[in-house]
C-alpha cells in the first residue's frame, strides 16, 4: 500500500434489530475500506437496509440492479434495500481503491434522501468535500467510544451528511432549499436561546411549514434535534472534567441545573454527576 495513505481501514456495527421501524434515522453500520489488492463482493438478493458509498480514490466496476457502472473519485451511490448489487477492484499492482460506507434503516430514510437530492441506485459525481469527511469523522468517533447513545448521535450526523453530499452535486437556490443557514446556526449557538420562529424567519418559511422541511431533512423536529446536539456537546465537555456540572448546562444553553439533569438522564441514560465520575 502507498505510503501516501495516513488512514487505516476500519469498520463499526451495531448489533441491535436493524429493521426497526420505531425510529426516523438508524446508522446499522459504517466505515472506510482502503483495499490494492483485486477483490469481488456480490449480493444477488441486496441488503435489507441503505447503502451509501463515498469513493475518494481509485476505481470500482459496478452492477446495480441491471445497470452496470463505474465508482471512482467523487462519486458516490446509495444502494436501496433489495437491490442485486455487485461491485469489483481489478488492481494493476499499484492503483488502490479507498471509499467510505454507511448502512441505515428508519421510516425516514426514504424521504430524507428524496429531500438531499439523493436518487437511490443512481452514481452520482460530487466534489469530494472536507465537511464530509469531517461529519464521517465524527461518526466513526461515536461507534469507537461505544456510546450508549450513539443512536441519537449517528441519526443526527447522517441527515447532515446526506445534505452535504447533496448540496455539492446541486446549485442550491430558492426552491432546492437545504436549511443550511438555520442549522449552522444551531450547531454555533447552542448556549443561546433557540426558537422555532427565529430558525424559520432565517429561511423565509412559515414556523409550520419549517418545522415539517425540518423534519424532512434531519428525521427529527426542530426542538428533538437542539436537545440531541446539546446533550452530545454536553457529554464532550463533562469528558474533559474541566467544567462543573452548571458550568455545563450553561455552556448547552440550559440555565437550570436541575431541568438539564433531568433531560440528560432522561436521554444519556445517566446523571451529570454519574456521567462525570464515569469518565
Amino acid at each position: 500500500m502507498s505510503e501516501n495513505i495516513k488512514y487505516m481501514a476500519q469498520s463499526y456495527y451495531r448489533i441491535d434489530n436493524i429493521d426497526d421501524k420505531s425510529v426516523n434515522i438508524l446508522v446499522n453500520s459504517c466505515g472506510e475500506e482502503i483495499e490494492k489488492n483485486h477483490f469481488q463482493t456480490k449480493m444477488d438478493t441486496g441488503r435489507r437496509d441503505f447503502y451509501l458509498m463515498y469513493v475518494l480514490s481509485g476505481r470500482l466496476e459496478t452492477v446495480i440492479g441491471d445497470k452496470a457502472g463505474v465508482l471512482e473519485r467523487g462519486r458516490v451511490v446509495c444502494i436501496s434495500p433489495g437491490t442485486p448489487y455487485s461491485y469489483s477492484h481489478t488492481s494493476n499492482g499499484s492503483d488502490y481503491i479507498r471509499y467510505r460506507w454507511i448502512h441505515f434503516t428508519g421510516s425516514n430514510a426514504g424521504a430524507t434522501l428524496d429531500y438531499c437530492n439523493i436518487t437511490p441506485n443512481e452514481i452520482m459525481q460530487v466534489n469530494v468535500k472536507e465537511e464530509v469527511l469531517a461529519l464521517w469523522e465524527e461518526l466513526f468517533s461515536e461507534f469507537r467510544n461505544n456510546s450508549a447513545k450513539v443512536d441519537g448521535t449517528a441519526a443526527i450526523l447522517l441527515p447532515y451528511i446526506l445534505m452535504s453530499i447533496g448540496k455539492s452535486r446541486v446549485e442550491i437556490g430558492d426552491g432546492n432549499r437545504r436549511l443550511d443557514r438555520s442549522i449552522r446556526y444551531i450547531h454555533t449557538h447552542l448556549s443561546a436561546p433557540l426558537s422555532v420562529e427565529e430558525l424559520s424567519a432565517m429561511e423565509f418559511l412559515s414556523p409550520g411549514r419549517y418545522r415539517e422541511v425540518f423534519r424532512s431533512v434531519t428525521g427529527h423536529s426542530p426542538s428533538e434535534y437542539i436537545t440531541l446536539l446539546r446533550l452530545r456537546r454536553a457529554a464532550e465537555i463533562l469528558s474533559k472534567g474541566d467544567h462543573t456540572i452548571e458550568e455545563t448546562a450553561l455552556e448547552v444553553g440550559y440555565t437550570d441545573r436541575l431541568y438539564f439533569q433531568r433531560v440528560f438522564k432522561k436521554h444519556m441514560g445517566v446523571t451529570p454527576g454519574n456521567y462525570l465520575k464515569r469518565n
